[in-house]
Parts: structure tokens; C-alpha cells; sequence
């Protein structure tokens, strides 16, 4: 046998001897079981992700939402004289808002995690109807309320009672295809894409009493009123990052982002009774534009999470503060009587519900 030949065999026998070794050793000759777990929640004490059996994969749920919606908008401004140090009497004006109001809305999804890679399809629909609403009365000489916002072609006009009210209908659905990824035992990220489309519904009402203003209208009327609408409605899409800090015991922190750019329509009207300007008649303004809007989504709360009849099933309740952000959410350029141009409207507050796995 020549070297080389020699050199080849002593070669192949360390190989093979090699393999052998590594090889685990099962000297009944028995079938191993599959050492990965059916549910692959196993593999991290039970703590992430939660997965129901492979067969199954439906899930549905449900929040409940306590909000308030907040608008930088003011509907009156509200003066007083001062006398400064030379004698001289000067107005203080200062803006008045609506209150926001706690409201309950509600928020309802459905949809199937895949056997195959755990991707994730849902469908969300989120509403809420909220309310805002303020009321002043002033009846000394040196204050008073200026009807809607200062106008040269009415001075002196003032009111002595003033109030407001503000609905905002929302509602949007979200369309989404997530995954959910863990980096350790002890933190999951949950990256999604997918559809928002939105219809927001806005109504502003403001009446003004009192005060000069029956001196100055033509009919002797009481009162002063006037109502704006701000519409839209878009579609555009979204991204979302969900994180799961997991604590132990089944319970978590939750953190979400979201972020959508939605394009749609707004259509913008006012009525006003606008009697303290020439020509002292009642008149509507429309408009109706395409614009894009941002939205902001955020997410922080607390989720408990159980398994159930040998993973066919699991419920996970949870708890937390919302916050949302429509950029540019109010388009009045048309209106003249309320302060509420280009102005962004937000969302904010408590959300707890739970979801089923079945």
C-alpha cells in the first residue's frame, strides 16, 4: 500500500469514528420522540409566545375604551378692563376651550393565527363617541364674553352667557398580518403592516346671550348661535411595533407603537346666524378637499396570559393608557366663528378587554 493510500484510510477511520461518537447513543433501538414541543410556547415555560394547538388558530376580541378626545380650539374670548398705571384702561382677552368629558367606546376583533411560520391576521374596529362642552357667565360692566373671535366689523359686541358643545363620532378599522418573534425568554416583539382607514365626524355648536347683543341686530334678537362640521374620511397604511416584557407567572408589560399616513376627504360646513355683521343675514359656507393625515398610536399597559385544555385554548385579559394623535385632524380654514384651524385632534385614556384562542 503506497503512502497516500495509507494517509486516505487512517482518514476516513477518524471521520467515521468521529460521527459515531457524536451520534446519541440508544441502545435498545427504540424511535426517539421528537425533542420539539407541539406548542412552542413549552420551549419557554409557558411564558412566550402563546400558542393554541396546530389544528386550531381562531381567536377573537374584546375592549372597552373610556376616552376623552382633547382639540386646541376656542370657541369665545372671555375680557376684563384694567386700568394700567397712567390711567389708561386696557382689555385682557383670554381663550376659552371646551372641557373634554370621559366617554365610553368600545373595540371588537377576529382573526387566525396561521399553523404555518405563526403569522397573524386580524381585523380591529375601534369607536367612540366623545364630548366636549364648556359654559361662562359674566355679569359685571367690565367683563364680558366677545362673541365667537374679535372682528372689526362688530366692536363692542359682547355677551354676558356663552356656552358650547363639541361631538366627535370616530371610528377606524385596522387590517393587519403581525408575527411574533422572541429575542430572549423574557421579551417578545411583534412587528406588523397592514390597513387603517378612518371616519372621523365632528360637530361644533356655540350660542351667545346677553349683553349688547340685541342692541346691535337689526330684529332685536336674543342670541347669537352658530354650527360647524369637519368630516373625514381616509384609508392609507400602517405599521406597528408591539413589545411583550414578560414578568413571569403569566403576566407582562405591554409597549405599542403605531403609525399610519391615511389619505381622504374632508368636507367642511358652517352655519352661522352672524347678525352683528353687515349685511345681517344668515349664511352657509361648504368646502370639500383631499388631504393626507398622519396618525399616532401608542400603547402601555399590563396583560395576563393562561393556557388551557392542553393548548387547545387561551385567554389573556388586559389593561393599560392609550394614546392617539390625528395630525391636522380639524380643517376649518372656512370658519370664521370658532378657532380651531388646522388644528390636530387626540385621543386618550383607559383600555382593558381580553382576547380567546380557540
Amino acid at each position: 500500500m503506497t503512502s497516500s493510500s495509507k494517509w486516505l484510510a487512517t482518514t476516513a477511520c477518524l471521520l467515521s469514528s468521529a460521527l459515531f461518537a457524536a451520534a446519541p447513543v440508544n441502545p435498545f433501538n427504540q424511535p426517539q420522540e421528537n425533542p420539539t414541543p407541539a406548542n412552542p410556547s413549552e420551549q419557554w415555560g409557558g411564558e412566550a409566545p402563546y400558542r393554541v394547538s396546530w389544528d386550531h388558530g381562531f381567536f377573537i376580541e374584546g375592549q372597552a375604551l373610556v376616552w376623552k378626545s382633547h382639540i386646541n380650539g376656542n370657541y369665545t374670548h372671555k375680557f376684563h378692563t384694567v386700568t394700567d398705571s397712567d390711567g389708561e384702561d386696557e382689555i385682557h382677552l383670554k381663550k376659552k376651550y371646551p372641557h373634554a368629558e370621559w366617554d365610553w367606546g368600545f373595540r371588537l376583533g377576529a382573526g387566525y393565527t396561521m399553523p404555518h411560520d405563526d403569522w397573524e391576521v386580524s381585523l380591529e374596529w375601534t369607536r367612540i363617541y366623545t364630548e366636549l362642552k364648556d359654559r361662562e357667565h359674566e355679569n359685571r360692566t367690565d367683563r364680558g364674553l366677545i362673541p365667537f373671535n374679535p372682528n372689526p366689523f362688530r366692536p363692542g359686541a359682547f355677551a354676558t352667557h356663552a356656552k358650547t358643545k363639541v361631538h366627535i363620532h370616530l371610528n377606524y378599522l385596522d387590517l393587519m398580518l403581525k408575527r411574533e418573534f422572541l429575542t430572549t425568554k423574557w421579551l417578545s416583539v411583534q412587528p406588523g403592516i397592514g390597513l387603517r382607514t378612518d371616519w372621523i365626524s365632528s360637530h361644533f355648536r356655540a350660542n351667545f346671550t346677553g349683553g349688547n347683543i340685541s342692541d346691535q341686530q337689526p330684529d332685536d334678537s336674543s342670541q347669537v348661535h352658530a354650527k360647524f362640521k369637519n368630516n373625514f374620511w381616509g384609508i392609507g397604511p400602517k405599521a406597528e411595533l408591539n413589545t411583550r416584557w414578560i414578568l413571569g407567572k403569566g403576566f407582562s408589560i405591554l409597549g405599542d407603537l403605531g403609525f399610519s399616513y391615511v389619505y381622504g376627504f374632508f368636507q367642511l360646513e358652517q352655519f352661522d346666524s352672524k347678525p352683528l355683521v353687515p349685511p345681517f343675514l344668515e349664511f352657509e359656507d361648504h368646502a370639500s378637499f383631499r388631504q393626507t393625515m398622519p396618525i399616532f398610536d401608542c400603547f402601555l399597559g399590563l396583560r395576563w396570559d393562561r393556557m388551557f385544555d392542553n393548548d387547545k385554548y387561551h385567554l389573556s385579559f388586559n389593561i393599560g393608557w392609550e394614546h392617539h394623535v390625528f395630525f391636522q385632524g380639524l380643517q376649518a380654514d372656512i370658519v370664521e366663528t370658532f378657532d380651531v384651524n388646522n388644528s390636530n385632534l387626540t385621543y386618550e385614556g383607559v383600555t382593558f378587554g381580553g382576547r380567546f384562542d380557540f
